[in-house]
């Protein structure tokens, strides 16, 4: 199977600026790895009526961009709802199988252990991330801010998840599609030691080593990966910000019409 791999497009902010061409290498299924659109429902949307995508299966994993202006449990459903009948298979904690491929969705968030210290992670991602800003999660009287121990408790539901679909026997290739970086192979050396680092990545090498599933698509980092742990290839291909005006360049000049095979 040919998978095309995007992230990161953030059409939110290009406008008209970018589209995503008319002609695309050949493939089988069109991975979108979060941050597309403004909500979950306009990622559906962008994804279901892009003429290059027309007729071609799309598995969509939301990114943190997705919920900022609302609440994350209501901007989820709207865009499950937002994806039926259409070609788009919205993930959040869910599986599907294509062509004998199964694909495991979910956005892993973080567990802020990446530089082994948890708590400052989580202080430093409070104050310097707009997440805990613009993004809100339900309560038991109303909406809350979505606050770093918000998204330690859903990464710790989503890498169960993930653990979980994994070792349910599956007779086929399996790719796992998060936002979150899964490993430390995903840090580029300009944020090595950037303290807002731990909230972009997470290492869960000892998932992978233990599943070794075929394929890991992530994005969120806003930089180009395509490496090897054990058995499993780790692709992220984003686009990151911008053009934010016409002919200006992309933040990320390695992005392109990316497609692995599995």
């Amino acid at each position: 199977m040919k998978i095309l791999i995007l992230s990161d497009l953030h059409t939110e902010f290009v406008g008209q600026c970018w589209a995503l061409p008319e002609e695309l290498p050949d493939f089988d299924v069109c991975v979108l790895a979060g941050d597309i659109a403004g909500s979950p429902a306009k990622g559906v949307d962008f994804a279901a009526t892009a003429p290059a995508l027309a007729g071609k299966p799309i598995v969509y994993v939301p990114g943190n961009h997705e919920f900022y202006g609302g609440e994350i449990e209501n901007r989820l459903r709207v865009g499950k709802e937002a994806a039926q009948g259409t070609n788009v298979r919205l993930l959040d904690r869910d599986v599907v199988a294509i062509g004998g491929v199964r694909f495991v969705g979910a956005i892993a968030w973080t567990d802020y252990r990446l530089f082994g210290n948890q708590p400052l992670a989580m202080a430093h991602a409070a104050r310097g991330l707009n997440d805990h800003v613009r993004i809100e999660r339900r309560g038991p009287r109303g909406s809350l801010r979505f606050l770093p121990s918000d998204a330690l408790a859903r990464h710790l539901e989503d890498r169960a998840f993930i653990e979980e679909t994994l070792a349910a026997p599956f007779d086929g290739a399996t790719v796992v599609v998060t936002h979150h970086a899964p490993h430390p192979g995903s840090v580029a050396p300009r944020f090595a030691n950037d303290p807002l680092t731990p909230a972009f990545v997470s290492d869960l090498g000892a998932v992978i080593d233990r599943f070794q599933p075929a394929l890991w698509i992530h994005g969120h980092t806003h930089g180009c990966f395509d490496y090897r742990v054990g058995e499993t290839r780790i692709v992220c291909n984003p686009e990151g910000y911008g053009p934010m005006r016409p002919g200006k360049p992309l933040e990320n000049a390695e992005f392109g019409m990316k497609v692995v095979e599995v």
